[in-house]
């Protein structure tokens, strides 16, 4: 259940990878603060034809579009001279911006550094 606090977001229980003393929540609103543990990197570090599994996503917008925590992801295009990305979710492409994409943690499947 998605709950606003401010303008920064937090996700209740199962909705976030990130465990700490209160529970399921982001500390900051912007993804993952448990990156290093949890091998997580910004959506927006992958290379093209990387597979990914969502692991945090702040943005209510791309969660409305299926971008959930627990979804598994392939990047179709992320190229240093475009401002987004283009994923693949099942049979559907989404276009991302890179912006919101830096908020997006995901851990590699394969081929992410």
């Amino acid at each position: 259940m998605f709950k606003m606090k401010g303008n920064k977001g937090w996700f209740g229980k199962n909705k976030c990878c990130c465990k700490n003393e209160k529970g399921f929540q982001h500390q900051n609103g912007k993804g993952c603060h448990h990156q290093h543990r949890h091998n997580c990197i910004m959506l927006s570090e992958c290379n093209e034809d990387d597979k990914v599994r969502i692991r945090s996503n702040p943005d209510i917008k791309t969660m409305e579009m299926g971008v959930f925590p627990g979804r598994n992801l392939t990047i179709v295009k992320n190229s240093d001279s475009d401002d987004n990305i283009i994923v693949a979710l099942d049979d559907a492409r989404l276009i991302i911006a890179k912006k919101i994409a830096e908020n997006i943690m995901v851990k590699a499947h394969s081929r992410c550094s």
